[in-house]
């Protein structure tokens, strides 16, 4: 039995045993399928009911199965313009690997196809030989926390900013991080180019600080004051204030492109920069006063911006992941979360599907990972014995063989 045979009886056990629940409105909806190894490799499928959408994935057991964010007339229909296009839910990606985060140096590897040079990490180009490299990526409790931290951050600015509560959920992924759909009536009607200006706002993007309230005159810096401070005002305050209450003077020199004594001397000066910053203006402490703040507030923006996948979010015809299937490279549960489980939702220990059973591999390599609570790994070129759900995440990630 190959890999692909070997996950798709995995798959059909599962679908047979557990009724998915399918989007809201799955009659209006375009799916796309995968197989082994690829994500999409067909689209255009409609189903006309919730029973008809797991009569296909006890019957075909897709490797994936997505979802269009788009309400169509006629979802199956080609080409895109004959379906009918009725509105849109927002949809935003929030994935591990986006954040750079220090655990990469413990489980990601990479590879130059070049020279051969090989490493720990994610470099975008080979330290030997500058070419673009190939890297392995796995996720961890840290940086699968980076990414719920980001959701959080969202679910505030939707609430706090645009007043957007209901027809909110969250699912883990069943990969490398969480996806925020968002289907009240509103949002559906939204333009492409109010979709743009939306993700524009959630990243900062071509943020106008002066068109704020941020500007220098006659000598003095102005800032909004926090007490009247909306949006992205109020970001950039706080973070100001967290800046020079609670940061080192590597992070203030870093910030503001000053050397790390300077930053020492400024942070000596930290309650009169507060009380500055409370009172509407941003004192003068540094010799390059309007260099200097603009550095700090364009720092500001950057720490306060959300790290949105901007292709998903504003592309009406992109179909993801949906929800509470099984993801083709993890064979791991896209689960819905409630909002009061989020904070203490394990994704790596609450989306696990299969059992304890015992199935045999070959490892070709895997750094250490953890599973279910359990830890597993390193393992190199090695045959040997695992629970049912380690081995199909190993198997499905293509670095094992079922035997």
């Amino acid at each position: 039995m190959d890999n692909e045979e070997f996950l798709k009886k995995a798959f059909a056990w599962h679908y047979a045993r557990k009724k998915i629940p399918a989007p809201p409105f799955p009659e209006q909806r375009e799916f796309g399928t995968g197989s082994y190894g690829k994500k999409i490799d067909k689209r255009h499928i409609s189903f006309k009911d919730e029973d008809s959408f797991n009569k296909f994935l006890v019957s075909e057991a897709p490797m994936f199965i997505s979802y269009s964010c788009a309400y169509y007339r006629r979802p199956s229909a080609t080409p895109m313009e004959a379906k009918g296009f009725l509105g849109a839910d927002l949809i935003y990606e929030f994935d591990a690997d986006d954040f750079n985060e220090e655990c990469v140096q413990e489980h990601d590897s990479w590879e130059c196809k070049k020279c051969g040079a090989k490493g720990k990490g994610a470099p975008e180009k080979c330290s030997s030989c500058g070419a673009g490299v190939s890297v392995e990526q796995w996720v961890c409790d840290k940086c699968l926390g980076k990414a719920k931290e980001n959701v959080f951050n969202l679910l505030g600015i939707l609430q706090d900013d645009f007043g957007i509560e209901d027809g909110i959920s969250i699912n883990f992924s069943g990969s490398k991080g969480y996806h925020m759909h968002v289907r009240s009536e509103n949002v559906r009607k939204l333009s492409s180019k109010a979709r743009i200006e939306l993700v524009d706002y959630l990243t900062g993007n071509q943020l106008n600080p002066e068109s704020l309230g941020f500007y220098y005159d006659a000598g003095k810096f102005y800032s909004p004051k926090e007490k009247t401070a909306l949006g992205w005002q109020r970001k950039i305050l706080l973070r100001m204030k967290k800046l020079f209450s609670a940061s080192s003077h590597e992070e203030l020199s870093l910030a503001a492109g000053i050397a790390s004594s300077t930053a020492k001397r400024i942070l000596n000066e930290g309650s009169i920069i507060l009380n500055g910053i409370n009172m509407g203006f941003l004192p003068s402490v540094y010799s390059k006063n309007e260099k200097f703040w603009n550095s700090i507030i364009s720092y500001c923006v950057s720490k306060e911006s959300l790290p949105i996948d901007r292709q998903t979010s504003v592309d009406i015809r992109k179909i993801v992941r949906t929800p509470e299937t099984l993801h083709g490279s993890t064979g791991l549960n896209a689960s819905v979360v409630e909002m009061g489980r989020l904070k203490e939702f394990d994704p790596l220990k609450d989306s696990i599907v299969f059992s304890e059973k015992p199935v045999n591999v070959k490892v070709a390599s895997a750094p250490k990972f953890s599973l279910n609570g359990k830890s597993f790994g390193p393992f190199k070129e090695e045959t040997l014995e695992l629970p049912m759900y380690a081995g199909i995440y190993l198997i499905a990630r293509g670095s094992a063989e079922v035997l």
